[in-house]
């Protein structure tokens, strides 16, 4: 009767990591990543272009930014003018993605937001 118990619960047991290890839990943690990298990219090149000031500012490192998927007022991102379009927000099903600057007091934190894919940059909250 012991062994009949101790064998089902290591048969329990062993089913729990296996179910653990194959959750979606470790996709969860690659898209996180990748909107990571793609918004650290982003702000990159805008750098480059002369657009912005990068991360010079930031007090969040690339991997600490604080990134969540839900519904979000978005104002999108304009390519060719590498501008905001402030005309209008849009309701959209994407990754926000937060860093902290030291210009929080004044502006508030950048956010910037992120296609479900997590391979674009698809536009930004307004920092006034």
């Amino acid at each position: 009767m012991k062994k009949i118990f101790l064998s089902s619960l290591i048969a329990t047991v062993a089913s729990l990591f296996v179910l653990t290890a194959c959750s979606k839990g470790d996709d969860t943690i690659d898209i996180v990543d990748l909107v990571r990298q793609t918004a650290w990219n982003f702000l990159q090149e805008e750098k480059e272009k002369g657009i912005g000031s990068g991360t010079d500012t930031f007090i969040t490192s690339k991997d600490e930014a604080f990134v969540e998927r839900g519904i979000h007022y978005v104002c999108y991102y304009d390519r060719e003018t590498h501008r905001l379009d402030w005309s209008e927000y849009h309701e959209t099903d994407c990754f926000s993605i937060r860093y902290n600057t030291t210009d929080d007091a004044l502006l508030g934190p950048l956010v910037l937001y992120v296609s479900l894919d997590g391979k674009t940059v698809i536009g930004g909250a307004p920092r006034f």
